[in-house]
């Protein structure tokens, strides 16, 4: 709270690296968690091709 209350009184710079700090990251880990989420259907639907064949 205090963190966004800084960026909140700040001008643009400090808000830029607050985003570099926070968001940057936190995207990243999302699209990482999402590249993650459609490996694991490809390797389970080859697990389920290769029992049902």
């Amino acid at each position: 709270m205090i963190f966004l209350h800084k960026g909140v009184i700040l001008d643009s710079k400090p808000k830029d690296l607050c985003y570099l700090l926070v968001k940057a990251p936190v995207l990243a880990l999302k699209q990482f968690i999402l590249r993650m989420q459609s490996n694991f259907l490809i390797i389970i639907g080859s697990f389920i091709n290769m029992f049902t064949s």
